[in-house]
């Protein structure tokens, strides 16, 4: 690894560090709105930067991982990792935005 593939590792693990902190700040804060006001789009808001916290968390986690070199079992080195992360986080936010629809609707239909 030369010297700018490794201050663009370096880089692409802090800057997914400093949006870890963030959106963890930011779903506290969210949540906290949520409970106090009993808002549904606030509640929203906030499993979605909780998920985001999450996600940042393992996209951090991928980047490390996805950095390694090549080795015997991978050949081609670690770099699907990123992507298979991204796919992984796809299917969360399908989850989440299921969650929604069904809060939604039962709200709509009992009140």
């Amino acid at each position: 690894m030369n010297e700018n593939q490794a201050g663009a590792v370096s880089e692409k693990s802090r800057v997914a560090l400093l949006s870890l902190l963030a959106s963890f700040s930011l779903a506290v804060v969210k949540f906290a709105a949520a409970l106090f006001s009993g808002s549904l789009g606030l509640m929203s808001e906030a499993m979605h930067s909780l998920l985001d916290f999450g996600a940042t968390g393992a996209t951090l986690l991928a980047v490390r991982y996805a950095d390694r070199p090549a080795d015997d079992e991978h050949t081609f080195g670690h770099a699907k990792m990123e992507s298979i992360t991204a796919l992984a986080e796809c299917g969360l936010l399908f989850g989440v935005t299921a969650w929604i629809i069904y809060e939604s609707v039962t709200r709509l239909i009992y009140g």
